[in-house]
């Protein structure tokens, strides 16, 4: 008997046992951490990765947008816009960005512009915004390059672009 108030124990092979259940123990909690850590990476991976698709989709539709009007695409113009880009196009104004105001130049209904350096995309359910740098005619001063921000909204899949406007 042990004089420290401990069980002795006789048998050798229960302390082995207690020992290797022990171990089995710390290795399913480990493995148990382990998994949980790989759901969660996995998860976060793939919300990213609808993120990224979801800012190309933004990107795309913007672009797809001032294509359209660049070459006179009034199918393209009247199925990607929506807002207050929509309602110009429908008016016959092929001008995607507006500087808050209509400029004087008369060649600036037909503005020759590209659109490159997305940033800041923001995307919250249907409603995207991004800002992108306009290079082109604007109105009197072309070859202007200027900041312009975008808003669209997604209906089903397809993104619309509804405001664009330098800022």
């Amino acid at each position: 008997m042990s004089t420290t108030g401990e069980k002795a124990t006789d048998n050798p092979s229960e302390e082995s046992e207690s020992a290797t259940s022990s171990r089995y123990l710390v290795v399913a909690l480990i493995a148990a951490v382990i998994a949980v850590f790989a759901i969660v990476a996995a998860r976060h991976g793939s919300d990213s990765s609808a993120q990224s698709t979801d800012e190309a989709a933004v990107t795309y539709a913007v672009q797809t947008v001032v294509t359209a009007a660049n070459t006179g695409d009034k199918k393209t113009l009247a199925d990607r816009t929506c807002g207050d880009v929509g309602l110009r196009m429908t008016a016959g104004d092929r001008q995607v960005v507006v500087a808050g105001r209509k400029a004087a130049d008369p060649d600036a209904s037909v503005p020759v512009i590209t659109v490159r350096d997305f940033h800041y995309t923001t995307i919250t359910g249907d409603v995207a915004t991004t800002y992108g740098r306009v290079l082109g005619k604007l109105g009197a001063a072309a070859g202007a390059e200027k900041i312009a921000y975008f808003a669209l909204a997604r209906t089903g899949d397809t993104w619309k672009l509804c405001t664009a406007e330098i800022r």
